[in-house]
């Protein structure tokens, strides 16, 4: 979401860089990459890969990045995931894709928790890795490698931009600070992020579309500006950036990226139905919404025919039996 815009910013700076020049976007990326924390690859022996999807990767060519928006605690540590989303490359279709995961899915987390849990409580208990076994072990994906972001770079990065221009609907209008009517609007750091937090105005799903609609209307941006300006704001956006993403991972991406149209980013959203696709919602260990889904075999079979466009997907074993104790445990409304 909100981090996922830096994150496009990043990949987005990197491929520009790269079309002038790969000596040159070598240059900068070793320059300039120290500014972001590194941490360890994830193996795919340790991420709760079920066998049917471990060499989904190879076989669709199909590259998927986990992107979370992290709020800090009181002393700086890492708190909640308030963004799930991933980042799909399809190199075969050259293609790419944004995932949105609803946060408040009840699911299971295993490893040191063992419980179950909000899918964004995940990342609280044991950082990228346990929030990237998570999403792996309830939806059969095969995430090893993720981008995090906290919230104090958002508004900076676009006031590093000169703000952007969105649409804005009458009823958004009292949300934003010296915003008076509708229309697109030539929008600061400050009220973009008010825009992306728009929260009682209708609904969390909505939220999730407006927060995709300033990172298309940041990307834009993006293209127009020189190789100067692309530079500096690569230096802003870095000190905000967690990733266990390799220097020639990276290049690598950004290489990929320069064949996919990336003003038309196809966006899905996990479960796919919104609201109509919660079966009921329930409190558990002292935290509330828990969403207890219809389905949990077919959001994963929605979420492979929307990444892999495989449409007979067949959810592992661990899904299935995973989906029984949770109605087991938190009962299931016949509809």
């Amino acid at each position: 979401m909100k981090r996922f815009k830096i994150l496009w910013i990043v990949l987005g700076t990197i491929v520009v860089l790269v079309g002038g020049g790969f000596i040159f976007a070598n240059y900068v990326i070793d320059s300039t990459l120290g500014k972001m924390t590194t941490t360890e690859k994830l193996e795919k022996e340790e991420a709760e890969i079920s066998e049917e999807v471990i060499a989904k990767e190879e076989e669709s060519q199909v590259v998927n990045i986990a992107i979370f928006g992290v709020d800090k605690n009181g002393d700086q540590t890492d708190g909640r995931s308030d963004a799930m989303k991933v980042l799909s490359l399809d190199a075969k279709n050259n293609v790419a894709k944004i995932t949105s995961i609803q946060r408040d899915t009840l699911i299971y987390i295993p490893g040191v928790k063992q419980d179950f849990e909000k899918l964004n409580h995940a990342y609280a208990y044991g950082g990228a890795t346990l929030a990237m076994q998570t999403i792996n072990y309830n939806f059969d994906l095969d995430l090893t490698r993720y981008v995090a972001f906290n919230f104090e770079g958002v508004q900076h990065v676009i006031d590093a931009m000169g703000g952007i221009e969105l649409e804005i609907k009458e009823y958004e209008v009292p949300y934003i600070s010296n915003v008076s009517k509708s229309g697109y609007q030539h929008l600061s750091g400050e009220q973009a992020l008010a825009y992306m937090r728009v929260r009682y105005a209708d609904s969390d799903y909505v939220r999730m579309d407006r927060q995709t609609t300033v990172m298309k209307a940041m990307f834009s941006k993006l293209t127009a500006l020189g190789y100067t300006e692309l530079l500096s704001l690569l230096n802003d956006c870095l000190p905000y950036i967690e990733t266990n993403l390799t220097k020639d991972e990276i290049l690598s991406l950004g290489m990929q990226a320069l064949k996919v149209d990336l003003g038309n980013i196809q966006t899905y959203q996990v479960p796919r139905g919104g609201y109509e696709d919660i079966n009921h919602s329930v409190s558990y260990n002292g935290y509330s919404p828990l969403y207890v889904m219809n389905s949990y075999q077919d959001m994963v079979k929605d979420l492979h025919q929307d990444i892999y466009g495989d449409d007979n997907y067949e959810p592992s074993q661990t899904v299935k039996n995973t989906e029984a104790k949770i109605y087991e445990k938190f009962g299931y409304i016949q509809k």
